[in-house]
């Protein structure tokens, strides 16, 4: 049973009319590109007085930074509360010494410590302390000299994972390391087998695919997790216990149940979570073809609610004229 940790939103909307919930990729940009009717659409929303939140499965940046940086990009003034990522959330979890997964350089290191969490490792500490936990590492010597911290050596209590490892297989070992470990010990190997790993594993983002500038999606942080569990379920017979934060679970949307009100439509890219996941927790739908969605034919739980449209600004429009 994990712990909790008690956090008060900096910002709530409260409205007795409407409120929209925006993915990102694929939606507002592609890539480091932003859609040309993502402005016009957020101006839109805010000359009708309708808020709105970003809720993303993307992560592995301090929620100010990623602000700032869609601000310049879209040419808009988000704020951080603006912004709900796929680890946002965890930090409601209370954990002494925790390993922090993926994204670019240590920036995801930044986020857990804005979160509160005091003693973050991350998986280059863990090599540089000793090359031959994983021999095959990609790190070179200037990554080293940047990025990594001294590690201490204390026993792991959780593995976070926020955001797609950029040396899978570093990551993969050191993650099974610690899952099958005395107590997240690095060097240590438990004498049981269990669906129950050492130490407990969140996983911040399900998605199988997003969508950037290539033609085609691409893979996600939900690959890697089917990795972890395929290795683990070799290692010890039994599919891993473990807890997946982000679209569309409903972890996610207890996390930000008290930021919007009114009646919520949510602007996505991707059925298999922006869409499974409105629909789940009652919200009104919208599905974008500027992302992931390629015409498919859509399960009924993975149809949205207010049809289907060419780009996010179609979506706005329709939204602003629904009758509630």
């Amino acid at each position: 049973m994990f712990r909790f940790k008690s956090v008060v939103p900096s910002l709530r909307y409260f409205t007795t009319g409407k409120s929209v919930v925006f993915d990102i990729d694929g939606v507002l940009i592609h890539g480091a590109k932003a859609i040309p009717q993502a402005k016009k659409s957020l101006q839109l929303l805010d000359s009708n007085k309708i808020p709105f939140i970003l809720l993303t499965n993307g992560g592995g940046y301090r929620e100010s930074d990623r602000t700032k940086y869609l601000s310049q990009l879209i040419d808009y003034p988000f704020k951080s509360d603006h912004l709900v990522q796929s680890h946002t959330p965890m930090k409601t979890l209370n954990y002494n010494n925790v390993l922090v997964v993926g994204g670019q350089n240590d920036k995801s290191r930044y986020a857990a410590l804005d979160y509160g969490f005091k003693n973050v490792v991350m998986p280059i500490d863990i090599v540089n302390a000793n090359r031959h936990i994983a021999p095959h590492a990609m790190y070179k010597e200037s990554d080293f000299q940047q990025y990594s911290k001294p590690w201490d050596g204390k026993p792991i209590d959780a593995i976070m994972v926020f955001n797609d490892p950029r040396d899978m297989g570093a990551d993969l070992q050191i993650i099974l390391d610690l899952l099958n470990s005395e107590g997240g010990e690095i060097g240590t190997r438990r004498s049981t087998k269990s669906s129950k790993p050492s130490i407990p594993i969140f996983f911040s983002n399900n998605d199988f695919e997003w969508s950037n500038e290539f033609p085609l999606p691409r893979f996600g942080q939900g690959v890697f997790r089917l990795v972890v569990e395929t290795v683990y379920k070799e290692i010890n017979g039994y599919d891993l216990e473990r807890t997946l934060y982000g679209k569309p679970f409903k972890i996610q949307y207890d996390y930000i149940k008290d930021l919007i009100g009114g009646k919520v439509y949510m602007i996505g890219d991707n059925p298999n979570s922006d869409i499974e996941g409105a629909n789940l927790v009652g919200w009104e739908s919208c599905l974008l073809r500027t992302g992931v969605y390629r015409g498919e034919q859509l399960e009924p739980n993975k149809t949205p609610t207010m049809g289907i449209f060419d780009n996010v600004l179609g979506a706005v429009e329709s939204i602003i004229d629904h009758k509630i």
